[in-house]
């Protein structure tokens, strides 16, 4: 959210540093998607060794 509104600005006032919110918006992307990505293996781990266990 911080970086779409710091890149409006940045366009409004023709400052400098464009290039930096646009790579600091990918890379929060990226590390949300890394970090869904991690939970749903994650849980795929736990509801996996739950059902082992339950055959034991």
């Amino acid at each position: 959210m911080c970086g779409h509104l710091a890149r409006r600005q940045i366009r409004q006032q023709q400052e400098s540093g464009d290039s930096w919110a646009l790579a600091g918006l990918i890379l929060g992307y990226l590390l949300i998607l890394l970090s869904l990505a991690g939970l749903l293996l994650f849980g795929g781990f736990i509801v996996t060794m739950f059902g082992v266990m339950a055959f034991l």
